[in-house]
């Protein structure tokens, strides 16, 4: 019969070489090594310009609803509205700071992704049961078409001559 001290003795001698055995396995289990003490993965920001060219002319205008070079006068009338590049509150941004031009492309995208009309459509369609507002809505279809068309002739216009009316910086 082996004694309970013995067993204990023979687990003792086992521990240490299952501890190796473990810190080997749960270091090859958690994939390629970041920087240690980071919480980010580190990436290379692509620049607009890139992104530009390989989306192409008639791409980016379906994306941004725009063509490339009015992108850059709005970005220029725009940026110094937009704020600085600021640092995080705890430490520097680990893929460095998000240019400007990045920010506006990603709210342009944002802003552009779905129908102009979505809302107007599921707004006024769909109109509030309340009777007093009943007759601020569009109720027949003739009315939807009609206001779809002007809606689409003014930004035909607005895009054959650009105005932009910004307001100046405090």
């Amino acid at each position: 019969m082996v004694s309970i001290s013995e067993t204990y003795k023979e687990v003792f001698e086992l521990v240490p070489r299952i501890v190796c055995v473990a810190a080997a396995l749960l270091s090859t289990a958690r994939g390629p090594a970041k920087n240690e003490g980071s919480h980010h993965i580190k990436r290379e920001r692509v620049p607009c310009e890139t992104i530009f060219r390989r989306l192409g002319g008639r791409i980016f205008r379906r994306c941004y609803r725009m063509s490339e070079p009015m992108f850059w006068k709005l970005h220029n009338l725009l940026k110094p509205y937009m704020g600085g590049d600021k640092k995080r509150k705890r430490g520097s941004t680990p893929n460095g700071d998000i240019p400007t031009s990045s920010r506006l492309s990603m709210a342009l995208r944002w802003f552009a992704g779905g129908d102009p009309l979505d809302i107007f459509q599921s707004t006024v369609s769909h109109r509030n049961k309340c009777t007093s507002a009943s007759g601020l809505w569009l109720t027949q279809s003739t009315n939807v078409q009609r206001f779809k068309s002007s809606f689409q002739r003014v930004m035909r216009s607005s895009e054959e001559s650009p105005t932009v009316s910004v307001p100046n910086p405090k």
